[in-house]
């Protein structure tokens, strides 16, 4: 018997990459660049700011390092996060709370209010690259399967590149502000287009449809597996048949931080 993984693996690299497929690259690719853009706008304003609050740049060092430690706690619990709501509402609500965040950055009138914001940005961005880049994977053929991740997580630091060129525009014309309110705004608009574009982890899906729910909520996800497959491969895939295909789902090392460093995943951990 096959794991749900490997049966989702054969058929998407028994098709051609589809025009659905790209759009999920595209759209996750862009997220990445908002996520470089945002997680460096503090940098980027930097300059500004340690006039405004009349900080030293030593002090004002703690603002940028506490982001970073957001974003090491977001990337924790992201991946319990996910496997209890799915990765598209993960990513939806990423994109919200750090727009959410860097607006509110924007007027912040104090050094520990900027401190504090910049703390609770780290969670959502630590949390969205890793979904978007294991979404991009599952939905990836294999032959293709590095090239395509390895573009889409491009977009981060060319976000970051963008960013700064257009923050370099914005500061000596607008202020400070202007950048956070970019930063912030990007995000919240590109979380709707997540939410009518994006898929949902096929993976996922069917886990929910393998779990105790009641026979219509279990109906719908059938539906919504079937019109993914048919998206993607161009062909109906019945859902009941695909569940026959996959052995028992294996509980082993389920969100344990002890299996990233198995003999099968020690080295690319480390």
């Amino acid at each position: 018997m096959q794991s749900t993984e490997q049966v989702v693996q054969e058929l998407v690299d028994k098709a051609n990459i589809s025009g659905f497929q790209k759009q999920i690259f595209f759209i996750c690719s862009f997220c990445a660049m908002l996520d470089g853009f945002d997680l460096q706008s503090i940098s980027f304003a930097a300059p500004a700011l340690i006039s405004e609050y009349q900080v030293t740049s030593r002090e004002f060092g703690i603002v940028i390092a506490i982001g970073l430690v957001g974003v090491l706690l977001g990337a924790i619990i992201q991946g319990p996060v996910s496997d209890r709501i799915g990765r598209k509402p993960l990513i939806f609500w990423s994109l919200i709370l750090f727009g959410s965040f860097s607006i509110a950055c924007a007027f912040a009138e104090t050094i520990e209010q900027m401190m504090a914001l910049r703390f609770l940005i780290g969670f959502p961005i630590g949390m969205l690259v890793p979904n978007i880049i294991s979404l991009t994977s599952e939905y990836s053929p294999t032959n293709r399967k590095f090239l395509i991740v390895a573009i889409v997580f491009s977009g981060f630091p060319l976000g970051a590149f963008i960013g700064g060129l257009i923050s370099a525009i914005l500061l000596p014309r607008y202020g400070w502000e202007s950048v956070f309110l970019l930063a912030g705004v990007l995000p919240v608009f590109t979380a709707f287009a997540v939410r009518f574009a994006l898929p949902e982890s096929v993976q996922f899906l069917f886990s929910k449809h393998h779990s105790k729910i009641g026979s219509i909520k279990r109906a719908q996800i059938a539906s919504e597996l079937n019109r993914l497959f048919k998206k993607m491969i161009g062909t109906d895939v019945d859902v009941y048949t695909f569940r026959n295909l996959c052995g028992p789902k294996s509980e082993k090392n389920k969100g344990s931080l002890v299996a990233l460093f198995a003999r099968s995943y020690r080295t690319a951990t480390l």
